[in-house]
Formats: C-alpha cells, sequence, structure tokens
C-alpha cells in the first residue's frame, strides 16, 4: 500500500508566488509543497530505528536538500573548483568532514543532476500554470489534481531517462515543453 501524499508533504498557500509553485485557478494564489516534520521537528520520512539510529524512509525518493547534504550549491560555474560547500549548518565530525571536502569535486555532476531535476520540475509547474489560468476563479481545482498530472508526466518521463547523460537536459527539456496540458474541460471545469 502507497503512503498518500498528504501523510508526508502540505499544500501551502504561497502570498508571492515561489520558484516551483503552481496554481489552482486564474487568481493570484500560488501554492508550494512542503515536507511535513514530526512534532520534535524531524522529517516525516526519516525512520527511527532501534539502538536510536535514524534512516531515511524515502532513500531513492528523497528531496534534493536530503540528496545534496551536507553540499550546497554555491554561485558560479558547476566546474570551478568551489563549485560545491557546506551547508552553514552541517555538523559533520572532523573525519567525515575532511572526507566530504575531498570529495568535493567528484560530486558536483550528481549534485548538478540534481538542480536540474529541480529546474525541471520548475519547468512543469510553469507549464501547469498555463493551463490553470483559464480555471474560472470559483471553481478552483484540487491539490490532488495537479500531483496526478504530475505524476503521470514523470511516469511517461521515466523511459526517456535511458539516453545519453550528456544528451538528457535537452531530451527532457523538450519532453516538458510539449507535454500535453489538461484542458479545464477535461478535468472537470
Amino acid at each position: 500500500m502507497q503512503t498518500p501524499w498528504t501523510a508526508v508533504a502540505r499544500v501551502k498557500r504561497e502570498v508571492v508566488a515561489e520558484t516551483g509553485s503552481f496554481r489552482l485557478d486564474s487568481t493570484a494564489n500560488s501554492h508550494t509543497l512542503w515536507m511535513r516534520k514530526k512534532p520534535n521537528g524531524a522529517c516525516s520520512l526519516l525512520l527511527e530505528l532501534p539502538g536510536q539510529q535514524h534512516r531515511c524512509g524515502a532513500h531513492d525518493g528523497r528531496p534534493l536538500a536530503c540528496r545534496a547534504y551536507p553540499m550546497r550549491r554555491l554561485p558560479g560555474p558547476p566546474t570551478a573548483e568551489f563549485a560545491l560547500g557546506f551547508i552553514d549548518h552541517a555538523m559533520c565530525p572532523g573525519p567525515q568532514r575532511r572526507a566530504w571536502e575531498l570529495g568535493r569535486l567528484a560530486m558536483v555532476p550528481s549534485v548538478e543532476g540534481e538542480h536540474f531535476e529541480k529546474e525541471l520540475y520548475v519547468r512543469l509547474s510553469r507549464r501547469w500554470n498555463e493551463m490553470a489560468m483559464l480555471v474560472p476563479r470559483n471553481q478552483t481545482m484540487e491539490p490532488d489534481e495537479y500531483l496526478a498530472w504530475v505524476f503521470e508526466v514523470y511516469d511517461r518521463l521515466q523511459p526517456l531517462r535511458n539516453v545519453d547523460g550528456a544528451a538528457w537536459p535537452a531530451v527532457a527539456t523538450a519532453f516538458i515543453d510539449g507535454v500535453a496540458l489538461p484542458t479545464p474541460v477535461s478535468i472537470g471545469y
């Protein structure tokens, strides 16, 4: 049985449109998805194991910030010597921190790939917003409709991931730019 998305994320209405935000109608209202947290502030996906051990419960599908942790992208070209730096609040013990520092340049392609995935999502949400602007103010769609469409598009995008790594950004971008948008009529509006 799959966990419903509402168990791990919530929709937040934004006063100012954020990058990657989505609309549910033609109003200026914009929405973003936020990870839920446990009462102690930990990520809702963090599993508590015996012996006070913890582990990510969605390792393969974890968000960008978790995939790149404890590194962050720095301004400038990704091939620069300091393209990645430590997140200010990272608390890695000395030996592990030194290992991360030594391996930083080798991690650049992986972190850049994760950032490209975010750019794809932003592009996809902009496409959705083109359609949402046609939905009358008094017929607001539900976040489930947005997410169903996003998941469907990602399912169709998945087989294209087998292309040569260098070609992937162009292939993925062209696919997102050409994906059919649902019409308000086809989703009941």
